[in-house]
């Protein structure tokens, strides 16, 4: 019996831990977030990696968002997102995001870090890769 209820604690603890994570990594999407570098979909030629201050940010907050280029507002919105874990070009989404006119894409977030996957690369996709600025 008392294996049982030592047993029903840890998974008690387990359980509200993975909770906790899944809310704050949500709620960490909001801020500000800094293009660092793409892969797939680009010219030839050209550079994936983005430098600092390069003007190429996406800002949320609170289920909103604007896109900037060149540090220019070019996008704004809304989106949901949703916990789920899929494998993309050889990595794992943990998030699905729905936005403007039911646009999905599935993201990767972590405390500083941003993946924006949209589509695979294999069949023309992209991936953006985000760097928190605050």
């Amino acid at each position: 019996m008392k294996k049982a209820l030592k047993l029903g604690f840890i998974l008690f603890i387990t359980f509200v831990i993975v909770s906790c994570k899944k809310e704050m990594s949500i709620s960490t999407l909001d801020g500000t977030w800094e293009l660092r570098s793409v892969t797939g979909g680009q010219m030839a030629g050209a550079s994936p990696n983005f430098e600092p201050g390069n003007g190429n940010q996406i800002k949320f907050n609170q289920q909103r968002y604007e896109r900037y280029a060149d540090g220019k507002l070019v996008e704004t919105g809304k989106y949901t997102l949703s916990p789920e874990k899929r494998e993309v070009n050889n990595d794992e989404a943990n998030f699905s995001m729905l936005s403007n006119n039911n646009f999905q894409q599935y993201i990767k977030l972590s405390s500083k870090k941003l993946v924006i996957f949209t589509g695979v690369i294999a069949a023309d996709g992209i991936e953006e890769h985000y760097l928190k600025l605050k």
